[in-house]
C-alpha cells in the first residue's frame, strides 16, 4: 500500500509541476506600409535597423564580427550570438540567444531562440504586396514560452506593445527616409539616432 500511495502522489506531483508549467502565448501584429517588400527587407535585415525600429525604449547589442552583416547572410539552426537588451539603451533587463530557423529575401525570417524571461521565443516576420500594388503588408507573428509561471498575460502585454511600437516606427522611418540610400551595416542610422 505504501508504494502504490508514493506512486499515486509521485503522480499527483507530476501532474501539478506540468499543469504550473508556462503555457506558449501568441500574438499577431500587421501594418499595411506605402513600401515594396524588396525596400522592407533591404532595410529589416540589419541588425541596426531593428535597433531604428526598436528605439528609444530597447536597443539590442551585437558582436563587432557581426557588423554590416544581414539576417539572410547568417547560418541557419544555430544560435548566433548572445544579445543583450538595453532598457532605453541603458540598462540591461534581458538577453536573447538569437538564431535563425528560415529566410528568404523576397517575403521574410523566421527567428527561433531563447531568452532569459522565455524558454522559446520565435518571431516570424512576413513582408507580402498588397493586392492593389500600392505598397506592402508586414506581418509579425511572436510565438513565445515564458520561463515563470503565471506571468504569460504580463509578456504578452509587453511584447504586444512594444511590436506596435515597432510598426509605428518602421512606418515612420519609411516615410522620412523615402529616397534615402542606406549604407551596408548601419542602414539608416540618423533616423535611429536619439534626435531622429
Amino acid at each position: 500500500m505504501k508504494v502504490m500511495f508514493n506512486n499515486r502522489s509521485n503522480a499527483s506531483q507530476t501532474a501539478t509541476r506540468e499543469a504550473s508549467r508556462s503555457k506558449p502565448k501568441s500574438i499577431s501584429i500587421s501594418s499595411s506600409l506605402p513600401s515594396s517588400p524588396s525596400t522592407i527587407l533591404s532595410l529589416v535585415s540589419h541588425l541596426s535597423f531593428v535597433n531604428s525600429e526598436l528605439w528609444p525604449i530597447l536597443h539590442m547589442t551585437s558582436p563587432r564580427e557581426h557588423a554590416g552583416r544581414t539576417l539572410f547572410d547568417a547560418p541557419l539552426g544555430v544560435p548566433l550570438f548572445r544579445s543583450w537588451l538595453l532598457l532605453f539603451g541603458v540598462l540591461p533587463i534581458d538577453f536573447d540567444h538569437i538564431g535563425l530557423e528560415a529566410v528568404d529575401p523576397t517575403s521574410g525570417f523566421v527567428e527561433s531562440s531563447t531568452m532569459l524571461s522565455m524558454r522559446t521565443w520565435r518571431h516570424e516576420r512576413r513582408v507580402t504586396p498588397l493586392p492593389d500594388g500600392a505598397g506592402s503588408r508586414v506581418s509579425d507573428t511572436l510565438t513565445f514560452t515564458p520561463r515563470i509561471p503565471g506571468t504569460g498575460a504580463l509578456l504578452a502585454a509587453i511584447v504586444g506593445a512594444l511590436f506596435r511600437h515597432r510598426h509605428r516606427r518602421l512606418a515612420r522611418l519609411l516615410r522620412t527616409s523615402a529616397g534615402a540610400t542606406p549604407t551596408p551595416g548601419h542602414p539608416l542610422d540618423a533616423a535611429a539616432s536619439p534626435g531622429g
